[in-house]
C-alpha cells in the first residue's frame, strides 16, 4: 500500500506540536472518493482547534485543517458523480451540506474528525463538489473558498 504523508498535531497547545509522519494510503470505500490534496488553506477555527481554545469537542492526534482541494485519484464502485482527475473542493462538513439539522451529529474536518492537511483523504462523494472544467484558480485558491463561503 502507498504511503500517505500525514501531519497530525501531538496536542493541541499550539501549531508548533504538529508532526509529519507517513501512514498507509487511505482505503475507499463504496461510497467514496480518494482525493489527492493539492492546496489547503488555514482559517482562524484550525488556529482555535491548534491551541486547545476551539469551544466544540477535537480529537487527540489530529489531521488539522478542514478547507482543502485536490485531484480526484480513485472512486469507489457506487460513485457516478464524479470521475478521476476531476478537481474538487472539500466541504468541511461531509454528512451536513443542507444546513442545520437539529438532533442530527455534526462531524467537522480538521475537529471531531481528521482533516485535510496530508496527501489524500478518502471521503463521501457528497462531501465533494467538481470545480468547473475551465477553473483557472490555483488549487490553494480552491480551499480559500470553503471558510468565506460559510461566513459570507
Amino acid at each position: 500500500m502507498a504511503a500517505n504523508l500525514v501531519f497530525r498535531h501531538t496536542d493541541r497547545t499550539s501549531h508548533h506540536t504538529l508532526r509529519v509522519t507517513s501512514e498507509p494510503r487511505p482505503v475507499v470505500g463504496a461510497d467514496e472518493v480518494l482525493v489527492q490534496i493539492r492546496g489547503v488553506t488555514l482559517d482562524y477555527r484550525d488556529t482555535i482547534v491548534a491551541n486547545g481554545t476551539y469551544a466544540f469537542p477535537a480529537k487527540e492526534d489530529l489531521i488539522p485543517c478542514s478547507d482543502g482541494a485536490g485531484v480526484v485519484v480513485e472512486l469507489g464502485a457506487n460513485v457516478e458523480s464524479l470521475q478521476v482527475g476531476d478537481r474538487v473542493v472539500v466541504n468541511f462538513d461531509v454528512d451536513n451540506l443542507t444546513g442545520r439539522q437539529p438532533g442530527s451529529e455534526r462531524e467537522f474536518l480538521g475537529g471531531d474528525i481528521d482533516g485535510v492537511l496530508r496527501q489524500c483523504i478518502a471521503l463521501p462523494a457528497q462531501a465533494l463538489t467538481k470545480g468547473p472544467d475551465d477553473c483557472t484558480l490555483s488549487f490553494v485558491q480552491i480551499a480559500s473558498l470553503v471558510a468565506s463561503g460559510v461566513t459570507a
